[in-house]
């Protein structure tokens, strides 16, 4: 085991691996959204981290999957009020059935303002400009801090660099395609028998 201390191309070359099992997660994904560097815009995974402490402020959550949904529900209790705007039909149409009901029933209880079928236009000092797909209009909300929760993207160009200077490659979790848990476990099983 070596601690803090990166894994590249060249470190796992010097050991001479006949298998080497990639397990370097996501990253969430930066859509370009015009404002997306102003300084109250933040990720769900920053904040789910604690690197930023919210509280008493007009939050709005753009994107409402499972993490976006469960950013929300964390945040309500110590805000003014959140929004999520999500672009689908529903919220956490990603999560297993039983646990959504429960899920969205705790945002319902919390007073969540839930907003589908919206995309997010642009990013102003004054809030978000939305874009309502079923009227075509541009819609406006106030936020002092917007949570980006739009999916992830893998980190995998350390699998790119091995290709075919290992035998065998396995890529484990979210830097094959994010996902479950579940499937990383999974994932980490197969490669684990077929090595």
């Amino acid at each position: 085991v070596h601690l803090r201390k990166p894994a590249t191309t060249e470190t796992l070359l010097q050991e001479i691996p006949d298998v080497v099992i990639i397990a370097t997660g996501a990253v969430p994904s930066m859509p370009d959204i015009p404002g997306i560097e102003r300084l109250f815009v933040f990720t769900s995974w920053v904040v789910l981290e604690k690197h930023v402490v919210l509280t008493d402020m007009l939050v709005l959550v753009g994107g409402g999957g499972t993490v976006g949904a469960e950013t929300a529900l964390y945040l309500a209790p110590k805000n003014k009020r959140v929004f999520i705007i999500e672009a689908l039909e529903g919220l956490a149409l990603d999560m297993e059935p039983i646990n959504r009901m429960d899920l969205l029933s705790k945002i319902e209880a919390s007073k969540i303002d839930v907003m589908l079928r919206r995309k997010i236009d642009r990013i102003e000092q004054d809030g978000v400009y939305l874009f309502n797909q079923e009227t075509g209009e541009e819609e406006h909300i106030k936020a002092d801090t917007v949570i980006l929760s739009l999916g992830a993207t893998p980190v995998n160009e350390l699998a790119r660099d091995l290709e075919g200077k290992v035998e065998k490659v396995f890529l484990v979790g979210d830097c094959a395609k994010p996902r479950k848990i579940i499937d990383a476990v999974h994932e980490g099983f197969r490669a684990g028998i077929g090595v």
